[in-house]
C-alpha cells in the first residue's frame, strides 16, 4: 500500500438547528445519533422485516429501542433529513429511486417521500448545501454523475456534477470543513482518493493516494478538526491506516482493530468529536468499539444483532 498526497486544480467541473455543533461532529453523527446526546447509537437494520433496533448511548448501551420501517427491497439510508439533531429512518428503493423517510421531529408520525435515483444509482445522502439537513443524493457508477435534491430550497433545486466513474466508489464526506458534504471518489485498484471541494463551488479538488487493492475506504473525522480524514481498512488484518487532515496529511493513523468477518462501522460512540474504530461481526452480533477518547486504550463490547441484521452506518 502507498500513501502520498498532491494537489489538483479543476476548472469548470460540472447522502441548521442549535443542537448541531461543529461541521465535523455533524458529519459523524448525522446518520447515527438517534437520541440527540452527541453520541452514536449501535443501530441495526433487518432487511427482511424492516426492523430498526438500537442500543442507545444515553443508556450506556444497555437500553434498546426498536421501530418498524421498511423491508425488502429497501436499503437503510439514515440521516437528519429534518434538521432536528436526531437521526431519521431513511429508506431507498434501488429499483425505483424512491426515498421514504420517517421523521423524528414528529415522533415518527409523518414521513417524507422523494424521487432521486433508480437502477444503477447508489445512494450517497449527506448535507451538500450546508443547511443542517440531509439531502437526497445518488451516484451513478457507470458515468460518475452525482445527482440529487437540495433541502435548502425545499427540493426545488438539484445537485448535478460529474466526478468519478466505473472504477471509483463514492466516499462522500466533509473534507474541507465548511459544513457541506464534498464529492469524494476512491479508486479501488490504485488507492487514489480524489475529492471535489464544495468550499470552492467544485472548482478545485484534493488528491491523495492511500489504500488500493484489498483496502476499503472509511472516511471520517478521526482527529477532531472538523474535516474528514483519508483512511482505509484492511479486512484481512484489521488494520486502520490513513492520513490525518489536522497534520496536512503528513501524520498518519495506524491501528490494528478487527480482521476477517469484522465490518467497519462509522460513528462517534464516546462523544469526543472523533470517529471511533467500530467493528461488527454479522454472524455473532458482536460489536467491538475502540474509543478515540482514551487514545485507543479502552473499548466497548456488546452483543447486539446477529444473522440478517446489518449496521445502518456501515462505511463508506
Amino acid at each position: 500500500m502507498r500513501c502520498e498526497s498532491r494537489a489538483l486544480v479543476v476548472i469548470g467541473a460540472i447522502l441548521c438547528t442549535a443542537i448541531v455543533a461543529a461541521a465535523g461532529a455533524t458529519d459523524l453523527l448525522r446518520a447515527g445519533d438517534h437520541d440527540a446526546d452527541g453520541r452514536s447509537e449501535m443501530t441495526l437494520y433487518h432487511n427482511a422485516s424492516g426492523l430498526w433496533t438500537s442500543l442507545t448511548s444515553s443508556s450506556g448501551f444497555v437500553g434498546g429501542m426498536s421501530r418498524s420501517w421498511g423491508g425488502v427491497p429497501y436499503a437503510a439510508e439514515p440521516g437528519d433529513y429534518d434538521g432536528d439533531g436526531r437521526t431519521d429512518l431513511g429508506l431507498y428503493d434501488p429499483t425505483t429511486g424512491y426515498w421514504y423517510v420517517l421523521l423524528s421531529s414528529t415522533n415518527f408520525t409523518t414521513s417524507l417521500t422523494m424521487s432521486a435515483g433508480g437502477i444503477g444509482w447508489r445512494p450517497v445522502p449527506g448535507d451538500y448545501d450546508g443547511d443542517g439537513k440531509t439531502d437526497f443524493v445518488v451516484y451513478n457508477f457507470n458515468t460518475g454523475q452525482w445527482y440529487g435534491l437540495k433541502s435548502s430550497t425545499n427540493y426545488t433545486t438539484v445537485l448535478s456534477v460529474n466526478w468519478g466513474g466505473s472504477t471509483y466508489i463514492p466516499v462522500a464526506a466533509d473534507y474541507d470543513g465548511d459544513g457541506k458534504t464534498d464529492l469524494g471518489a476512491y479508486h479501488v485498484d490504485t488507492g487514489l482518493w480524489t475529492v471535489l471541494l464544495s468550499s470552492t463551488n467544485y472548482t478545485t479538488a484534493l488528491s491523495k493516494f492511500c489504500g488500493g487493492s484489498g483496502w476499503s475506504p472509511v472516511p471520517a473525522d478521526f482527529d477532531g478538526d472538523g474535516k474528514a480524514d483519508i483512511v482505509v481498512y484492511d479486512f484481512v488484518n484489521g488494520q486502520w491506516f490513513g492520513l490525518k487532515s489536522s497534520g496536512n496529511y503528513a501524520t498518519i493513523l495506524n491501528v490494528m482493530w478487527g480482521g476477517p468477518a469484522y465490518l467497519p462501522v462509522k460513528g462517534d460512540y464516546d462523544g469526543d468529536g472523533k470517529a471511533d474504530l467500530a467493528t461488527y461481526v454479522s454472524t455473532t452480533g458482536m460489536w467491538y468499539i475502540l474509543l478515540s477518547g482514551s487514545n485507543y486504550t479502552t473499548s466497548i463490547t456488546r452483543n447486539w444483532g446477529g444473522s440478517g441484521y446489518w449496521p445502518s452506518t456501515l462505511y463508506p
